[in-house]
């Protein structure tokens, strides 16, 4: 049986709001108080708990390559490369693009380098 590759995978996803990218450029409002909504699809969403300041920390800190934000609404790193959004006091979110179209870490994998 042939194998499939991620890149091959990748191709036949399609993303929960797929079929309403026309309807939210219709919603856009535009002025001073404007709004518009898109997706970006596919991101990498990692749940971390662990105590800021600590050994553990410092490690993912350096696993991730970004500083665990210290406190309410603060989100460190950047959008297009790894993000990590203040949950509370002690839980993370990890946000990274799309791993497997742009060839990077899978979530598991990611997740298991952090476990280590």
């Amino acid at each position: 049986m042939a194998e499939t590759t991620a890149p091959e995978i990748a191709a036949l996803r399609r993303s929960p709001l797929h079929d309403l990218r026309e309807e939210m450029v219709q919603a856009e409002v535009t002025g001073d108080r404007g709004v518009s909504i898109r997706e970006i699809p596919f991101l990498t969403l990692i749940a971390l708990r662990v105590a800021p300041g600590t050994t553990e920390a410092a490690a993912i800190e350096s696993q991730l390559g970004v500083a665990l934000p210290s406190g309410v609404g603060q989100v460190t790193g950047s959008p297009e490369a790894t993000a990590v959004l203040w949950n509370g006091p002690d839980e993370f979110t990890v946000v990274q693009p799309d791993a497997m179209a742009s060839g990077g870490v899978l979530p598991e994998e990611l997740t298991a380098q952090l476990a280590g």
